[in-house]
């Protein structure tokens, strides 16, 4: 597939005929906006790399130690690229790895590690990547991995006894098994592995399917939450976020010499990040008051997300997070917050009362959803949930089991959390609670935030670490099955 057809494949659903007609003048537009900010979204993407290769070397060391754990041998963390590279070219070659074995090639992992933008953490010395010796970073992920491949097999082993443990891989992004990370097989049968580094969390959930799940209404093509609610709230959170930048902004340039002062003369210029990402020189106090770049304040949620320039959002998003900006003088950081958390969170709450209440007929679907067991090509499979390094085993059951028990299930949404002085509740947040026969099974945080940065993109959903309680496992019929592990 190419890359173009990649790009349409992903954003046909946002025009009304599956693809951009060009005799539409909102097409042509919409088309531009998404050009214009994959292009933008470079440094973005760059970033969502590097938190990728984390994800994948952790997957990777959890693989090398368990591999090693089946031998009955202690598994050794690589002290550079070159040890790593040996134990990749043994693990593929070994029969206890499965098929598949790590899901990437070893090129392939080992690019990625050595790439100069993404993985500098990984190096005591990022300028001689092939000679230097792993940073502590690097040595904490595998670390991790190690713990959680020892209590995973110790689980598997508490599970079946006597069986035997025959094979481990990292799944391969083509691959299609639902959440699964790794696969292990015991006696023939794979058991699915979601493995999650440090505390864990389900990962992102998509608004606009959650919604539909809980209340049975669509959002619409192309419009997430944020543009869905009170739109007086919204702006004036809006228009306050970029008043009080434009003023911090001012604070910081010196007009007898016509140059900003620190840091934000360096990423305002050609060669600063933002500079790049606004495609306009916006190097002097001048020239950004006379750029198209630069908002007025008077701008809506319809201009600021769909005008051009499209850029100006993503150069506001970038300012926003210097530390001369975020936490200067005005309090730029704290009053956003305080806009959200008064403005934006009440107006989140108005808009989910008045679509309630939750669809009971959906339940099912929706705690499949939740527990990230929707795909229907896995619909027999249960995995296992494993965080904290393994101190936390999890059995999830499967779509069938949770439709089993759909009738004794309920679901309830717990008020919008309330701060303590000083703490940060600016993003929305609440949590679903997953009940069963009237006891609490699980609860699983939402957080609804502005994913890529402040007023970049609409409202995503960033979930936390879940929750579960002790007869979670018993109630869907999981703990009648093989593997028995506790939260």
């Amino acid at each position: 597939m190419s890359i173009f057809d990649k790009f349409f494949t992903k954003f046909a659903y946002k025009f009304d005929k599956g693809y951009p007609d060009m005799n539409n003048d909102q097409d042509v537009l919409l088309l531009e906006s998404l050009i214009s900010e994959a292009i933008d979204e470079k440094f973005s993407l760059e970033e969502a790399s590097a938190t990728n290769i984390t994800d994948v070397l952790h997957e990777t060391f959890f693989a090398l130690a368990f591999e090693s754990l089946m031998q009955g041998k202690n598994y050794s963390i690589p002290k550079n690229i070159k040890e790593l590279e040996q134990q990749l070219i043994k693990f593929q070659n070994s029969s206890f790895s499965s098929e598949l074995k790590l899901g990437v090639t070893k090129d392939t992992m080992l690019d990625r590690l050595l790439n100069k933008q993404t993985t500098k953490q990984y190096f005591s010395d990022p300028d001689n990547k092939q000679t230097s010796n792993f940073s502590p970073t690097l040595i904490d992920d595998a670390q991790d991995a190690i713990e959680s491949a020892e209590n995973t097999i110790k689980a598997l082993e508490t599970s079946y006894p006597g069986g035997k443990i025959e094979s481990i891989k990292r799944v391969a992004s083509s691959e299609d098994i639902g959440v699964a990370d790794n696969v292990a097989v015991v006696d023939g049968e794979p058991i699915l592995i979601s493995l999650k580094k440090g505390k864990g969390q389900f990962g992102s959930l998509s608004i606009e399917e959650l919604l539909k799940l809980m209340y049975g209404f669509e959002l619409g093509k192309g419009t997430g939450l944020l543009t869905s609610i009170d739109q007086n709230a919204v702006n004036d959170t809006l228009q306050g976020y970029i008043k009080d930048i434009n003023d911090q902004i001012d604070d910081l340039s010196d007009k007898k010499t016509d140059t900003f002062k620190g840091e934000l003369a360096i990423a305002m210029s050609e060669k600063g990040r933002v500079g790049k990402g606004a495609g306009e020189d916006i190097s002097t106090p001048s020239k950004w008051n006379s750029s198209q770049i630069k908002a007025k304040g008077n701008e809506t949620t319809d201009s600021w997300f769909g005008d051009k320039p499209t850029k100006r959002k993503h150069t506001y998003g970038r300012i926003y997070e210097l530390p001369s900006i975020k936490r200067g003088n005005r309090n730029v950081e704290a009053n956003h917050q305080k806009r959200k958390q008064t403005k934006i969170n009440p107006a989140i709450d108005d808009y989910l009362e008045s679509k309630g209440p939750i669809v009971k007929n959906n339940i099912a679907k929706l705690v499949s959803f939740l527990l990230r067991q929707d795909n229907e090509a896995l619909k027999d499979k249960d995995y296992l949930y494993v965080s904290s390094k393994g101190n936390k085993i999890l059995k999830i059951p499967s779509r069938d089991k949770i439709f089993n028990r759909a009738q004794d299930l309920d679901i309830e949404l717990s008020p919008m959390k309330k701060g303590k002085k000083g703490q940060d509740l600016s993003d929305y947040s609440r949590d679903i609670i997953i009940k069963g026969k009237g006891k609490e099974l699980a609860r699983i945080p939402l957080l609804f935030r502005h994913s890529k940065g402040q007023f970049r993109d609409l409202l995503a959903q960033k979930g936390p670490a879940p929750t579960f309680s002790d007869g979670f496992t018993e109630y869907f019929g999981a703990k009648g099955d093989e593997i028995e592990v506790t939260v």
